[in-house]
């Protein structure tokens, strides 16, 4: 069973490899570490502590990288969150989710330039957007209204975010000027909302005494199955 790495004020490098007089497809991965969760009432360990081999990191310049993994290292250089490839909901979720898009609180994986929804921990297992199910011994998490803030219009209509910075000449038609050989642009017709938890020590106490049953309940009833599962908890939505 995977578990998750709620870890802080962690670092690592990652140097490049090979001959340093070409362009490099690959970084070398930082070297593995110990992981362990702690019960958040004694300190107790749960569970074995286990070894954990970050994944090597992509390299731009590889010619073989997916398009999506292209879009969202570049974009992600602009600090407005993670860039999805394809920002649009499965369209055989509930109604209610995808009327609304990601919220706070929404769990889910990343894979290819997707958000593979799950559950959300906001919500009662028997409000719509948990029809998909929810973990064992699910109970809510309890925020207040003043634990959130929403800025509408976050973006103004019709803008955009660019990485590399460039031209954009825009009027319903977008032409994207890069001097660089790599470039990445998100375009914005309707604008966007920014909404923030702002109290982030609720969800990540949440998070440190229900993640074994979160990943039990992922990888056995939900039947994702990947290398090195991780779990997303959305906080700071922009659509």
């Amino acid at each position: 069973m995977n578990k998750m790495p709620l870890l802080s004020n962690l670092s690592f490098g990652a140097g490049e490899v090979g001959d340093p007089n070409r362009n490099y497809h690959s970084y070398g991965p930082p070297s593995p570490f110990s992981v362990r969760i702690e019960s958040a009432l004694d300190k107790r360990s749960i569970g074995q502590p286990w070894r954990y081999q970050p994944q090597p990191l992509p390299s731009l310049s590889d010619p073989s990288l997916p398009a999506n993994s292209r879009y969202s290292l570049l974009l992600l250089s602009a600090k407005e969150g993670y860039p999805l490839w394809r920002p649009e909901p499965n369209r055989r979720l509930p109604e209610e989710y995808r009327r609304d898009g990601l919220y706070i609180g929404s769990v889910g994986i990343f894979h290819d330039g997707f958000f593979d929804y799950l559950f959300n921990i906001c919500y009662p297992k028997s409000h719509p957007v948990n029809a998909g199910g929810v973990p064992e011994d699910f109970k809510p998490v309890e925020i207040s209204q003043t634990d959130i803030s929403e800025v509408d219009p976050f973006h103004d209509v019709d803008a955009h975010v660019a990485s590399p910075i460039g031209g954009v000449n825009s009027r319903r038609a977008y032409d994207f000027m890069s001097m660089s050989p790599d470039g990445a642009i998100l375009v914005l017709p309707d604008g966007s909302t920014r909404i923030d938890l702002k109290n982030k020590k609720i969800f990540r106490q949440y998070a440190n005494r229900n993640a074994h049953r979160w990943f039990t309940y992922v990888e056995n009833t939900r039947g994702r199955e990947c290398e090195d599962l991780s779990l997303y908890i959305i906080t700071e939505p922009r659509r």
